[in-house]
């Protein structure tokens, strides 16, 4: 499955120069002080790129990997005053999610409720987890930040690879 024609395995050089990899906004997947062995580096790309389904692309790689392998590719659609749309999108992603995948050894499940970002719990967040016997993991989701988290409402697209949905259970 692929995000803007981007898929987990594949090298961000094969679509963006080093140099926008540079200029691009970088930030450890966790908090190093919390988790000083962190090895991945999430790295986003926006506006400057010419997306067709999404607003925002996400990516995480290795910290010290040259080679710049993807091992989770993430698509956002961002709803300024209509959440309410955006389970219909997700309802609609995740049918072509199972589609593709045609695998009935996959587990999926829908796991609602808040979100831990936000400690008021005033967010919440619909989400649809797809698991597959490698341990790798898709997820689809809908949340509607709390006005005070100044985030805009999303739908997320994630793909992760086996070995960073490894990494995030071991957390």
């Amino acid at each position: 499955f692929e995000i803007e024609g981007i898929s987990v395995g594949d090298s961000l050089l094969d679509y963006f120069s080093e140099e926008d990899i540079n200029n691009a906004n970088k930030h450890q997947y966790r908090d190093s002080s919390k988790y000083p062995n962190t090895k991945f580096l999430i790295v986003s790309f926006k506006h400057s790129l010419n997306l067709e389904e999404y607003q925002k692309l996400q990516f995480v790689v290795k910290k010290n990997d040259k080679k710049k392998i993807i091992h989770a590719v993430e698509g956002f659609i961002y709803f300024e005053r209509n959440i309410s749309e955006c389970p219909k999108i997700k309802d609609k992603i995740v049918t072509q999610l199972t589609d593709f995948i045609n695998n009935e050894n996959v587990t999926i499940y829908d796991d609602d409720g808040k979100h831990g970002q936000d400690k008021t719990g005033e967010t919440t967040v619909k989400d649809t987890i797809i698991k597959f016997p490698s341990g790798a993991v898709f997820r689809v989701m809908c949340t509607d930040w709390s006005k005070k988290m100044k985030f805009k409402d999303e739908l997320r697209v994630v793909i992760n690879s086996v070995e960073f949905s490894n990494y995030l259970r071991s957390l």
